[in-house]
């Protein structure tokens, strides 16, 4: 995903980052505050994060109809996250997926 951000500058986006420790955050070093969320599973969040694993915080929040949607991560994430959004009425060709191994 930090390869969409360098190559189309003016992209909006917001980035949920799904970490275990603070200490993974990637905050500053290639998104800034307004544009990126980490929700850290195994400590205290960080400022302005989420207590909680991605899909927690997806699940919780509204969607807007008209976004795309591009998840990667391990296969089960990625399959709860389609689940997820797709329940909350994102037709499948709004969701892109990417999954790792």
């Amino acid at each position: 995903f930090i390869s969409f951000v360098k190559t189309w500058p003016s992209l909006d986006y917001m980035m949920i980052h799904g970490i275990r420790t603070k200490n993974e955050s990637i905050l500053g070093e290639e998104f800034s505050r307004e544009k990126y969320i980490p929700c850290v599973s195994k400590e205290a969040p960080l400022e302005d994060g989420f207590s909680g694993h991605v899909t927690d915080y997806i699940a919780a929040q509204t969607l807007n109809r008209d976004t795309h949607y591009y998840v990667c991560g391990n296969p089960h994430m990625v399959k709860q996250t389609i689940d997820i959004i797709s329940g909350k009425g994102i037709r499948i060709n709004q969701i892109h997926t990417d999954m790792y191994y």
